[in-house]
Order: structure tokens, then C-alpha cells, then sequence
């Protein structure tokens, strides 16, 4: 219940403040979840791994799990 941060919510919903309040600020490393799809990498180094498309990453992904 901690992490769900409902006052924090209740709070920055009226300026806006969600990002800078400090309970996010005290967890958003750790509390964070991304895709496995997402890329998070710059251009450049997305680029360097291959430029990979998100479709692409799909279909790996689709294979993988249909066989």
C-alpha cells in the first residue's frame, strides 16, 4: 500500500507535481516497471545493437512462445 503513493496522487493532482514529490522521488528507480519490448536505449546505440523494431522484437517474441 506504501508504494501506491494515493496521497501522493491525491496531492499532485492538484499541481501537477507527481514526478518531483518526494515519495516518488524516493522510489521511482526501484518501483519502476518497463516492457521487455520497450526500447530504452538512443538512437545511436539502437542503431548499434542491430536497430531492431518493436514488430520485430514481437514476432522474435510470438515465435518464441508458439514455437
Amino acid at each position: 500500500e506504501e508504494s501506491i503513493g494515493v496521497e501522493v496522487v491525491k496531492r499532485a493532482a492538484k499541481d501537477n507535481t507527481y514526478l518531483t514529490d518526494e515519495h516518488t522521488t524516493a522510489r521511482y528507480l526501484t518501483e519502476s516497471w518497463f516492457p521487455p519490448m520497450f526500447e530504452r536505449s538512443d538512437a545511436i546505440m539502437w542503431a548499434d545493437d542491430g536497430a531492431v523494431t518493436m514488430q520485430d522484437k514481437i514476432k522474435t517474441r510470438l515465435h518464441e512462445i508458439l514455437g
